[in-house]
């Protein structure tokens, strides 16, 4: 369940899913897996969310070595590291 913004210097909670943008994310093993080996059974998604302000300048990124991470849009271009 959807509790707050994935930002974690933001406050805002969630509350709708027309306010932000929701996203939907394999967990971290999978990723990490999917590359070697196919998996034997699917992967439990994992939802995350960016209130309206936050959606504006960041996104949701996965990947092998970090996982999860919230990062500026213009990072996620360039392929600089996630947001601190």
């Amino acid at each position: 369940m959807l509790s707050e913004c994935a930002n974690p210097s933001c406050p805002t909670t969630f509350r709708y899913l027309h306010e932000g943008r929701p996203y939907v994310v394999a967990p971290r093993q999978a990723v990490a897996r999917h590359n070697t080996r196919r998996l034997s059974r699917p992967a439990q998604l994992e939802y995350a969310s960016l209130c309206s302000s936050c959606s504006l300048y960041l996104t949701i990124q996965t990947d092998e070595k970090f996982g999860v991470r919230v990062i500026r849009k213009l990072e996620a271009k360039n392929g600089r590291g996630a947001l601190n």
